[in-house]
Formats: C-alpha cells, sequence, structure tokens
C-alpha cells in the first residue's frame, strides 16, 4: 500500500489564488445541493445538526448502510474530475475559471492523471465535487444519505435494502468515477442492534460515544508530544536547592515561566510551557469537536492520561533526585501550570445548552416551585459526584506523597 504521505502531490500548500478558486465552485456546488440536498456536507458543516438528522432519520429509517472510499484522494481521476466540473461551470467565467486555473493546477499535480493535494482548501472542494454524481443519483431515488468527503451513511427502510442499494446504485457509480469501496470500513446493520461510526462518532441504542480509534489516535498524539529521548531530557530544577523544604513556590515558577536552571551543560532549557501549550491545541480542538457525545467518562480517563504523561514528561531525566520533583505534581498544581481539561470543556457545554444527543425523559417533576428534568436532576448529581471524586483522590495522592516525602527525608537525616 502506498504511503500518502510520501506521494509528490501532497506537499501542495494553499495560495490566495487556490482559495478564491475553491470560494467560487463551493458558491456554484451549494446553489446546486441547496433545495435537492440541504444536509450536505458541502451546503453546511454544523456537526451538532448531523447527528440530529442521524437520531431523527433511525427512527423512521431503522436500517443503515455505512461505507467509504478506498485511498480516495489519490484515486481521483482528473479527466472525469474535468467532465463533472464542465457541467457544474457552464457559464463563460466558469468555462475560462476551467482553462486558466484549475486545468494548469490539475497538471502540475499526481501521477498519471490521478490525485489531489492533501490539505488544499481548492482540493477538498473538487473532492467533494468529484461524488456529486453519486449523490444526485441518491436523491433522484429518494435514499437519504449523509456524507463527509468520501464517508457515506445511507439510510434504509428494511433489511435487504442496504445491499440491493450497495449493488444496483452505489457500486455501479463508483465503477463509473473509478473508485472502490474500502472493505474494511463497510458495514450495514439496524441502528438499534449494531454500532455505527461516522464522522468520529459511535452511534448505538439511540445514544453518541467518542470511537474508540479516535481515543487511540488522540492518545498517541499525546504521547508524541510528551516523549523524550535520552538526548533531550528535561531538567528541572532540584527540590534541595531550595533551602526551605516546605516552599515549592520556586519549582511551580520554574515550571510555569518556562525558566531554565544552567546545568553541566548550561544550555538545556525546560520547554514546558511550550509542550502545555501544543497540549492545551490538542485538548480544546478534541473536547470541542467530541463535547456533543455522552463522553464524560471518557474525559475523565482522557485528562488523567495527560495528567500522567505531562508528570512523566516533567520529571524524567538521567539524574534520579530531581524525580524528587514529580511529588508535588499534584491536579491542582499541573492545572495551575494552564492545562486545560477536557472535563471543564464537556461539564460547561452540557451545564449551558444541557445535552442534545443523550436520551432524556421529556416528563418534568415539580421541586418545590420549580421545575427540573431528570437529565438535569442527574447531571447536577454526577457533578457533586465529580468534584467529591476529585477531592478524595487529590488528598489520597497528598498523603502518598508525603509519605514518601518522609522516607526520604528519614534516609537522608541521621537519627
Amino acid at each position: 500500500m502506498a504511503n500518502i504521505n510520501q506521494l509528490p502531490y501532497y506537499l501542495i500548500n494553499n495560495t490566495y489564488k487556490t482559495n478564491q478558486i475553491a470560494k467560487f465552485l463551493l458558491k456554484k456546488v451549494k446553489k446546486l445541493l441547496k433545495e435537492k440536498c440541504p444536509y450536505h456536507y458541502l451546503v453546511f458543516q454544523r456537526k451538532d445538526k448531523m447527528l440530529k438528522i442521524i437520531q431523527d432519520k433511525s427512527k423512521k429509517y431503522p436500517y443503515f448502510l455505512r461505507f467509504d472510499i478506498e485511498k480516495y484522494y489519490p484515486s481521483i481521476n482528473h479527466e472525469i474530475l474535468l467532465d463533472i466540473l464542465r457541467k457544474i461551470l457552464k457559464s463563460r467565467q466558469g468555462q475560462k475559471l476551467l482553462k486558466t486555473e484549475i486545468l494548469p493546477f490539475l497538471n502540475k499535480i499526481g501521477i498519471q492523471n490521478k490525485g489531489l493535494p492533501l490539505g488544499n482548501y481548492l482540493s477538498y472542494v473538487l473532492a467533494g465535487i468529484y461524488l456529486l454524481p453519486l449523490d444526485i443519483k441518491l436523491i433522484k431515488l429518494n435514499k437519504p444519505f449523509l456524507r463527509v468527503q468520501d464517508d457515506y451513511l445511507v439510510f434504509c427502510k428494511n433489511k435487504k435494502e442496504p445491499e440491493r442499494i450497495l449493488k444496483e446504485i452505489i457500486e455501479p457509480e463508483l465503477n463509473k468515477l473509478e473508485l472502490k469501496i474500502n472493505i474494511n470500513k463497510l458495514n450495514s446493520g439496524k441502528f438499534h442492534q449494531n454500532p455505527v461510526e461516522f464522522m468520529g462518532f459511535k452511534y448505538y441504542a439511540g445514544v453518541f460515544t467518542i470511537s474508540k480509534q479516535k481515543i487511540e489516535e488522540f492518545k498517541k498524539k499525546i504521547v508524541f508530544l510528551t516523549h523524550l529521548n535520552s538526548s533531550k531530557q528535561h531538567k528541572i530544577i532540584k527540590l534541595s536547592n531550595n533551602k526551605n523544604k516546605n516552599d515549592n513556590s520556586h519549582l511551580f515558577s520554574a515550571i510555569a515561566g518556562n525558566k531554565w536552571k544552567k546545568g553541566n551543560s548550561g544550555k538545556e532549557k525546560i520547554k514546558i510551557k511550550a509542550t502545555i501549550k501544543k497540549l492545551n491545541n490538542k485538548i480544546l480542538g478534541f473536547g470541542h469537536y467530541y463535547k456533543l457525545a455522552s463522553c464524560k467518562q471518557d474525559f475523565e480517563k482522557l485528562d488523567a492520561f495527560i495528567r500522567q504523561r505531562l508528570r512523566r514528561y516533567i520529571s524524567r531525566n538521567k539524574d534520579s533526585k530531581n524525580r524528587l520533583g514529580n511529588l508535588i505534581l499534584t491536579n491542582e498544581a499541573i492545572k495551575s501550570m494552564g492545562l486545560k481539561s477536557l472535563t471543564d470543556i464537556y461539564t460547561k457545554y452540557a451545564t449551558k445548552n444541557g445535552h442534545i444527543l443523550r436520551k432524556t425523559n421529556k416528563k418534568k417533576r415539580k421541586i418545590g416551585n420549580e421545575k427540573k428534568s431528570d437529565f438535569l436532576r442527574k447531571s447536577d448529581f454526577l457533578t457533586d459526584n465529580y468534584y467529591e471524586k476529585a477531592m478524595l483522590q487529590q488528598l489520597q495522592e497528598l498523603t502518598k506523597n508525603v509519605r514518601q516525602m518522609k522516607n526520604k527525608v528519614d534516609k537522608i537525616l541521621p537519627r
């Protein structure tokens, strides 16, 4: 299997001109799709609306067909793409743009007139346009579906319909486009009996959770950011350097302020602040994307994993004495360094908006003079329970740290 990252068309960057062409094409496509398929991903990209559509459609259409395209971007045929564009760009301006801009763009890239560059806005729009013949076919036959790039979720009324749609509609259209289905991602079943993954979410029994694959991918990114090679050990200021053993403020300020100590080499910086900033970028992106799901437990576990990796990153070095600094890296200490929390993102969203994607009891009960839904009462209980659990864990961690410190002091000081 070819490595996409090594293909020659991978590093084509965005330019002002390509972005303007992409916006022009997108405007034309939106006019075409707005009436026929208003929930198409090229028309709007509200993931909360898409997830709501899945919930609503799964009631009327209990069965599904899920698939995506094998090596989609590398497989896009330039000649077929140009034929599709000619049907969309019928005006003089469109035809001129096709000859003077899009055709030269395609000629610069690809292997044997195939392939589009990744990470390019114009490629994103062209890739969206390439599968429009299949989309229009499904729309004409009144087969409801959702699509994000090359990922499809087709809603079906009965058990036999997924196989029939696949053989009679999808496969013939894909053959015309010289595309193949990714067999590993081909899936069909019943919504309330079989889990289905779409847009990184797993939908099962009316509830959205985070796909395990996406959780593992996120953890790999965290490991990459907090990985230390033997040649890149970051040293922290020794706790023993401080005259007052009870005052740990110097360590916090050194870590949070990205200060560095002149050690044996005199040039090794502590890049904790920069690492935390990179971690926060990943946390904010992942958290705000998946906060719509029922993911509180997953977020709590991931927060614990991130803190564990950060502790290891800070404390790991060749000098074993420096590991003493790890003893004071409590959850509060790490939070004071500026590390964001996935759980905080989820809690803030759930408190402000409620949870639109969780099954809730619509019947409200009176509590005093106020009405409170079952979900809100449960949410309050879970929030209180979470803080109690967090405080208990922190207290246990502090107790353990004090014991370890006492043991080290006993070994150093003579009795």
